[in-house]
């Protein structure tokens, strides 16, 4: 491209169009080129336009009814040849053309290793059948690990330590001689009712905790 620019090399004439289309623009170009000249439009633009039916260019040319009919009848050839209509066989030879620049002038980078392994995980955990089953299987895996294992022995270390510093609390209020209704108070008010409550901390961190690997890593996204 550097050498292109730097040269101010013209580029060259390409015609894009193949077969059945190809033969149908080119006759159609040939047939209405006076008309094309003496409208200053380009004839292959003409033929391309009256091809697709363009009425704006079938007025503009001022064509007669008999090379109406030519092209027309060129047009209908093409259609009966290709099996498909006037439009989608221009669309279809567009793309064509578009696919094929495409394939010889983009290069795309290598995958690395943890792409392709996301990759991999993906197509197992968003399969289209498996993936709600998957889910549920995660969900339920979570909700044991939760209720059934790590919530409840973080949530017993808890109420030991809140044990321990109650009774340490209490045998300090109890060498203070501390008024009976502030101790009790303290220890089977404060210490009591926010211990019980506190209990069940470690439960809610553990069950957030899962759900915001799910959550971060996008897979509660993409199910």
């Amino acid at each position: 491209a550097l050498e292109v620019a730097a040269g101010r090399q013209k580029p060259k004439r390409m015609d894009f169009c193949s077969g059945p289309v190809h033969r149908s623009i080119h006759a159609v170009a040939h047939l209405v080129e006076d008309h094309a000249q003496r409208m200053n439009i380009p004839s292959r633009f003409a033929a391309t336009k009256l091809v697709e039916g363009d009425e704006i260019i079938r007025q503009a040319l001022q064509l007669s009814e008999n090379e109406l009919d030519m092209i027309e009848h060129s047009v209908t050839e093409m259609e009966q040849e290709l099996g498909t209509d006037r439009e989608a066989a221009l669309a279809d030879m567009r793309y064509t053309f578009i696919e094929q620049v495409c394939a010889e002038s983009v290069v795309k980078g290598h995958q690395s290793k943890e792409s392709l392994r996301s990759v991999k995980i993906d197509s197992v955990l968003t399969h289209k059948y498996l993936a709600i089953p998957i889910f549920l299987g995660i969900m339920m895996l979570i909700f044991w690990l939760t209720f059934g294992v790590l919530g409840p022995l973080l949530s017993d270390w808890l109420s030991l330590g809140i044990d321990a510093v109650t009774s340490l609390i209490d045998r300090a209020l109890t060498a203070y001689g501390i008024n009976p209704v502030v101790h009790s108070l303290i220890i089977d008010g404060v210490f009591a009712g926010v211990g019980s409550v506190l209990s069940f901390l470690p439960i809610i961190v553990v069950l957030f905790f899962f759900l915001s690997i799910l959550e971060d890593s996008g897979y509660m996204a993409r199910v």
